[in-house]
């Protein structure tokens, strides 16, 4: 979240530096707008203070109530799970026994960064139950086109086969997380043990944690029809 606030300062930035220099090389005289201090602390103030994760997440279970049609459902989960659900838990610090409920604090293992991401959208999901469980337990019980193999290069043509957008759930020897086809690539959001990274979204081709599974387990999300319905009407 901090490095897409620091990108989008600067862009302003620059766009303000150029239109000045536009301007100036057409003779144009600087115009004062009124209150030019006022207005830029304004602008600071919405840069620097994005919503808060509750926010976020109150204005997702409105959307997601509103929706009219399969095709919003499934393109809203993929931005809220591959892009801003992310941006909030990005560099949570993974552990074994970790549960936060709280998004960017404590510790969260890969179980519960699964399950809690789920639960916080709006899945009727028993969220300690799940984590818990093994992540085959998961994938049996929301997704579909399941698949098992040994291979990795097996895992990633399973995803190109699938739908571009849709959000997967896989499960490693002892270990889980999303996985997530975007127009740029196959990508991998989990809560790394490795180095006790914690919540990172990689690609999945580069991933050392999926590298150093001998099984897979994966299923769609995206496209289980009852899951995917119960969840648009779950107040």
């Amino acid at each position: 979240m901090k490095r897409i606030l620091v990108i989008f300062a600067v862009v302003l930035l620059a766009a303000g530096f150029f239109l000045k220099d536009e301007l100036l090389s057409k003779g144009a005289a600087p115009q004062k707008l009124g209150n030019p201090p006022q207005i830029s602390e304004r602008l600071a103030k919405a840069v620097i203070e994005p919503i808060s994760y509750q926010a976020f997440l109150e204005n997702a279970a409105q959307a997601r109530m509103a929706f009219t049609d399969d095709a919003s459902a499934k393109a809203s989960l993929f931005q809220w799970v591959h892009n801003d659900m992310f941006e909030y838990w990005d560099d949570t610090q993974w552990d074994f026994y970790g549960m936060s409920r709280i998004a960017g604090e404590g510790e969260i293992a890969c179980g519960y960064f699964v399950t809690t991401l789920l639960k916080d959208l709006g899945f009727d999901i028993d969220r300690i139950r799940l984590a818990k469980a093994r992540s085959g337990v998961m994938i049996e019980e929301l997704t579909r086109d399941i698949k098992k193999t040994n291979s990795l290069n097996a895992i990633l043509d399973y995803v190109k086969a699938q739908p571009e957008g849709s959000v997967f759930i896989i499960g490693l020897d002892f270990h889980t997380g999303f996985i997530t086809s975007a127009p740029d690539g196959i990508y991998f959001l989990h809560s790394n043990y490795i180095g006790r990274e914690g919540v990172v979204r990689e690609y999945a081709i580069s991933s050392e944690a999926l590298h150093d599974s001998g099984f897979y387990m994966i299923g769609n999300l995206s496209t289980r029809a009852d899951i995917m319905d119960l969840w648009q009407k779950n107040g």
